[in-house]
């Protein structure tokens, strides 16, 4: 049994290398223009610290990719902001109180536990971010250390090889990689072959390949409590020995891939920079030949009418060459005027760069930096536009990355004894299902356009209100503020919740109630001593007409 398992990863490993061979190629193009660290889609032989920037002569793509990933984490997941929610399936369940303080109670321990400075998570997401710039690819490991503990990883897409489902859905992911003698020995124990144990031994450092493969598990049984009840497995396999070193299982998927975006009939993601590659290489030539066209401007070859004659030119400053004039003073060494058209070629770069830029975002993400004299309106129509234009491919890391990121952390976190708060009885007899709401940058671009529309109506129904005040009788004006500070990003601290806004709400009403009656008494107990002193003048006249 163990030798079909290790024998049909194999056989499967093999087919996913040969489908993604063609993207590995480009891959390997693009990494050598925009990111050269990363160049290792064709190399497998490699030394640290080599240098891999060899086939780089102009930056741009760099530095886009690097804005890029800023501003794909600064609309995505901000790291100051809390841009997910939780709250209950069930819109019912979701207003009772304790509900709503159980799904707040759970979103505190997920930001906490993801933004620990041991988890490594911004530094994940932040790598990820630049791999779907550049490959249209990413992955993150999420795994748990003793405790509490969660570790993000980002992983190199080159070692990574995934399958999807009849739905298109990820569901199986392969990685190859390397480790030490020592380091498998750590992982592994005594389940290594003989060769890698004697390496442990005389040699530690030496590194060795294996194979960990993931998908669902055709035995899995709910009722069993080991390895074979969880519905994912998890095998690792010597790549070179073709044996089973380590079999378990996961209840959730811990490897997180996500695409940018797909082509049809394709499993693989394209990024911006595979959209643009064409100019990449283009712009890339054309700072060689400026580069070359530059140096011969500034130090260009001397023309001489002897062969022998540049053994004694001296081309240092203020050197003194002699027999160089003719006879009438015309110089006999002049310098090569190639005639290059610099300009020409320095304007044909920053059109490669205006392309390069466009695509990756950067452009659009510097309309609000270069115009800051905007009215509220017009920024929130300019955010809107960057939100429609953001939301179909950064928008899908909502769904292939964030949404599994979230459930494996609650699936982590959840079997943590005493962690957090029980759950309450409704929602555990509804099933306890959660629902994932995000609020961030990105979702409140897409949103931006209410908030205009609204300003937009305000400024155009004020005038009317200075002739009819009851023309903004209809507007809920605790609704409409809460709604524009939440499309528009005001903290959510400073924000008094409904429950604490009806308290407010009446307390204000019985402390106008109580001002009321304050201004009310000095003449109630003027009308009262008026009337005392009436009935009191009525009860004497009779006794006064009397005598």
């Amino acid at each position: 049994m163990t030798s079909e398992i290790c024998a049909d990863i194999l056989r499967d490993q093999s087919a996913m290398e040969s489908q993604r061979f063609n993207f590995d190629t480009t891959n390997q193009r693009i990494a050598d223009l925009i990111w050269p660290a990363s160049s290792l889609f064709l190399q497998t032989d490699t030394v640290q610290g080599q240098r891999r920037d060899q086939f780089t002569f102009d930056s741009t793509g760099s530095l886009a990719l690097g804005r890029f990933a800023a501003a794909v984490e600064s609309i995505l997941t901000p790291r100051t902001q809390r841009w997910h929610t939780l709250s209950a399936h069930d819109d019912k369940l979701d207003k009772m109180p304790r509900v709503r303080r159980y799904c707040e109670a759970w979103t505190d321990i997920l930001f906490k536990a993801r933004y620990s400075p041991r988890s490594g998570f911004t530094y994940a997401s932040g790598e990820t971010y630049m791999s779907l710039g550049a490959f249209g690819n990413g992955c993150i490991f999420l795994d748990e250390q003793i405790g509490q503990d969660l570790r993000y990883r980002s992983l190199f897409v080159g070692e990574i090889w995934f399958g999807t489902d009849f739905s298109g859905r990820i569901d199986r992911v392969h990685r190859k990689l390397n480790l030490n003698a020592r380091q498998a020995r750590a992982q592994f124990g005594n389940k290594l072959s003989e060769r890698i144990t004697k390496a442990a031994e005389k040699t530690p450092e030496q590194e060795f390949q294996f194979i960990h493969c993931v998908k669902p598990r055709r035995d899995y049984d709910s009722g069993r409590k080991d390895y074979r009840g969880m519905p994912w497995a998890s095998y690792y396999v010597e790549a070179t020995d073709n044996s089973l070193v380590s079999e378990g299982g996961y209840r959730t998927l811990p490897y997180l891939p996500s695409r940018f975006t797909t082509a049809p009939r394709e499993v693989y993601g394209r990024g911006p920079a595979s959209m643009v590659l064409p100019t990449l290489n283009t712009i890339n030539e054309q700072a060689k030949t400026l580069l070359r066209a530059g140096q011969r401007a500034v130090d260009p070859p001397i023309m001489t009418v002897d062969d022998d004659a540049l053994e004694t030119f001296n081309l240092k400053s203020s050197a003194i060459n002699r027999g160089f004039l003719g006879p009438n003073g015309e110089p006999l060494a002049v310098p090569f005027n190639s005639g290059a058209q610099i300009p020409l070629g320095i304007e044909f770069v920053q059109d490669s760069r205006q392309v390069i830029n466009d695509a990756f975002f950067v452009t659009l993400f510097q309309i609000l930096a270069q115009q800051p004299q905007m009215t509220a309106t017009e920024a929130l129509l300019r955010a809107q536009e960057k939100g429609e234009l953001l939301g179909p491919s950064v928008g899908r890391q909502q769904t292939e990355l964030l949404d599994p990121m979230i459930e494996r952390e609650l699936d982590l976190l959840g079997h943590v004894p005493g962690l957090g708060p029980e759950m309450p009885p409704e929602l555990m007899e509804a099933g306890g299902m959660l629902s994932i709401s995000y609020t961030s940058p990105l979702d409140r671009m897409q949103r931006a356009g209410d908030g205009a529309a609204m300003l937009r109506w305000l400024e155009s129904v004020i005038p009317a209100a200075q002739i009819k005040p009851e023309v903004l009788n209809p507007v809920n004006w605790a609704a409409f503020s809460r709604e524009l500070a939440e499309i528009q990003g005001v903290p959510e601290k400073v924000m008094l919740d409904e429950e604490a806004l009806a308290a407010a709400d009446q307390q204000m009403a019985s402390e106008q109630q109580a001002a009321q009656l304050l201004a009310a008494a000095p003449v109630a107990g003027k009308t009262a001593l008026d009337l005392a002193k009436a009935q009191s003048l009525a009860t004497a006249a009779p006794t006064a007409g009397l005598l």
